[in-house]
């Protein structure tokens, strides 16, 4: 058996990233529910990762089911899920502009942080920006002042598409950092940086070095 068989027979726990992998739009990936149907028989971990920033995990659990994947809640990882956490780590409690969807906001709330309105932009002292399907140019206009103005800058979407069916894009995020932020202030991640990495491995219950 080779080494490459043998480790992956070896891991405890595997992490998918959803968009572009397991699915692209609402088009499952050829094959995909059949090789995650016998990774879950075999009893290993699973977790499911998106940087889809306006999506809460109970959502894109929804979408895997009716796609004809087995998932339970707990084992689909979103920004949303760990955002306020990453800002109160980072920053403390803070008066944040979000500039994204309600869930964006929803979310930033819930986990004790204030929320400030566009007109108040120059309050925040962190700048969040998602995918926003309302983005105008008063909205970016607030972001880079309130950045401009010593506010911190964070995005958890580094992608300059997201794919979707028949060849199709949503733009990410991956341009939307102020031109007036600083390399100190602005913090990115994504489905390939921390803090997701240790997120989805307590969730598999594997170490690093038992999960693929």
């Amino acid at each position: 058996m080779s080494p490459s068989r043998r480790t992956l027979r070896d891991m405890r726990g595997f992490v998918f990233d959803l968009d572009g992998c397991v699915w692209t739009g609402d088009v499952l990936t050829p094959g995909a529910a059949q090789v995650l149907a016998l990774i879950r028989q075999q009893g290993k971990a699973l977790c499911f990762l998106t940087n889809n920033s306006r999506a809460r995990a109970r959502t894109m659990q929804a979408k895997l089911v009716r796609l004809g994947v087995e998932a339970k809640e707990h084992e689909v990882l979103t920004p949303l899920e760990i955002l306020g956490e990453v800002v109160t780590e980072r920053w403390g409690p803070s008066s944040v502009l979000a500039i994204g969807g309600p869930e964006l906001a929803e979310v930033l709330v819930e986990a004790g942080h204030r929320v400030v309105p566009i007109d108040r932009s120059r309050d925040a002292t962190v700048v969040v920006v998602g995918n926003d399907f309302d983005f105008s140019y008063e909205r970016l206009t607030a972001a880079a002042r309130a950045v401009a103005g010593g506010a911190a800058f964070l995005t958890p979407n580094i992608d300059p598409r997201l794919p979707m069916e028949n060849g199709e894009f949503l733009p990410g995020c991956s341009r939307s950092r102020p031109s007036s932020s600083s390399p100190s202030s602005a913090w990115a991640w994504g489905s390939t940086r921390r803090p997701w990495w240790a997120t989805a491995w307590t969730r598999t219950c594997a170490a690093p070095a038992a999960s693929a």
